[in-house]
């Protein structure tokens, strides 16, 4: 009865070693799993953001931000990998002769060309720095107002971040 007992806690002590072993393999089979993983969903996002700059730059072309005026025009863009969407970031500003400046932020997805904010302030002489319209649609989206420029960077912050 004792050696019958003994070569139990013998099986039971030999299985929990291989239990072991066979968990320290799984556990690292999956750790290079996760590493070759990262590695394609890393080159995927590389991917979606090259295609996001090409399309940003067409769409700023075909809204006339590069043809010749009185004013400035650039863009931002990037690919959100976590909404599933290339946003571009576009700045215009346009200057009059009696010294006005029209300042234009428009936050767009560049493939879709729906707009996801806008705010426009006109500056100069006489003119409050407050923008005329600021707005930014939330995630839900509804369309949250701001009172100011810092508020629009700060609502499209995280379009152009995650």
């Amino acid at each position: 009865m004792a050696s019958l007992r003994l070569v139990l806690v013998g099986l039971t002590l030999f299985g929990t070693g291989c239990n072991q072993d066979k968990i320290a393999l799984l556990e690292k089979e999956n750790k290079e799993l996760t590493t070759k993983l990262d590695s394609v969903a890393k080159a995927a996002n590389l991917d979606m953001q090259g295609k996001c700059a090409t399309q940003a730059r067409i769409e700023f072309r075909n809204e006339g931000f590069e043809r010749e005026r009185n004013g400035t025009a650039s863009f931002l863009n990037h690919y959100n990998s976590k909404l599933n969407k290339c946003f571009m970031l576009v700045t215009d500003n346009t200057f009059y002769k009696n010294g006005t400046i029209v300042i234009m932020n428009l936050l767009t997805d560049a493939f879709e060309v729906k707009g996801f904010g806008e705010c426009v302030s006109v500056r100069g002489p006489n003119r409050m720095p407050a923008p005329t319209t600021c707005w930014v649609l939330g995630e839900t989206g509804d369309k949250k107002q701001c009172s100011s420029e810092t508020d629009f960077d700060s609502l499209v912050k995280p379009y152009m971040e995650q």
